[in-house]
């Protein structure tokens, strides 16, 4: 893999009951990406690419979904199969099937409305309208608000009007009380058994400061590690607070619980960068 490239991973694997579990590919992409690439919030739900490959015995077939970013961490869109290579012990593997995942999904947005996000509400709902807005018809979505407890704004929907009126339903709230960020993820979680698409996304709009939830970290890590759901988050930052021991923590806690689905968590400073994440 370059230097300016990263990758975040979620793989499955289908193999025949017969076969011993072997040590997944190693991936690489082989250019090298430098230029700035404007990205709209969240465009990392619009550039994974899914593709497979056989092993030589022909009957282990392994599926790879891949994201690629550039050194500053931004998605890079619109790669074709002949930017990736697909290596298992230093073997060059012939990739089989190579396609862009745009399918239609399921997506849970968490909106933090505890005291912390006061001033905030308006431009993070914005922004999110603009991503679902620019984003694939087919989606549907689900809108969760939480401080202390977790409200169902939105169950799942993928009409327009009825999205809007969740958006609007999250404005209605006003920013207060503790954080119970574990227990909205929980609650997300679990609605998916419900949704219509097979490929599951989660939304985190929050500055991970958890001080109130009855669920623990440690199970809400596994849930996510067990689960098909590709976890993202948006942390929303500001005031003296950023750079504090509970603002440092809040941003780690984010990070921790977007790697383990195998993605990542941006963070946002200004209202300008919420919307042009």
């Amino acid at each position: 893999m370059t230097n300016d490239s990263c990758w975040h991973n979620k793989t499955r694997i289908k193999r025949s009951q017969n076969l011993r579990e072997r040590q997944l590919p190693r991936l690489r992409a082989v250019t090298k990406f430098t230029a700035v690439v404007p990205l709209l919030f969240c465009v990392a739900f619009l550039s994974r690419a899914s593709f497979g490959q056989q092993s030589g015995s022909g009957s282990n077939t392994i599926f790879l979904t891949a994201s690629v970013t550039d050194r500053y961490g931004r998605y890079v869109s619109g790669l074709q199969r002949e930017y990736f290579q697909v290596f298992e012990k230093k073997e060059l593997l012939d990739i089989r099937f190579f396609s862009p995942d745009n399918r239609p999904a399921s997506i849970a947005i968490l909106f933090d409305l505890s005291r912390s996000m006061s001033g905030k509400t308006q431009s993070v709902v914005k922004a999110v309208n603009t991503f679902i807005q620019q984003s694939n018809k087919s989606n549907e979505y689900l809108i969760v608000g939480f401080n202390k407890q977790s409200q169902l704004v939105l169950d799942w929907s993928s009409s327009q009007d009825e999205i809007l009126k969740g958006l609007s339903g999250v404005l209605k709230y006003k920013p207060n009380g503790p954080t119970a960020l574990y227990d909205a993820i929980y609650l997300s979680l679990k609605k998916m058994a419900s949704s219509s698409h097979p490929k599951h996304l989660l939304l985190i709009l929050s500055d991970g400061q958890d001080d109130a939830s009855q669920i623990s970290i440690k199970e809400v890590r596994r849930m996510l590690r067990e689960s098909d759901v590709v976890a993202y988050a948006i942390g929303i930052l500001s005031g003296p607070d950023v750079y504090s021991s509970l603002g440092m923590k809040g941003q780690e806690t984010l990070e921790e619980l977007t790697k383990v689905s195998g993605a990542i968590a941006l963070f946002s400073r200004s209202e300008d960068k919420t919307n042009d994440m």
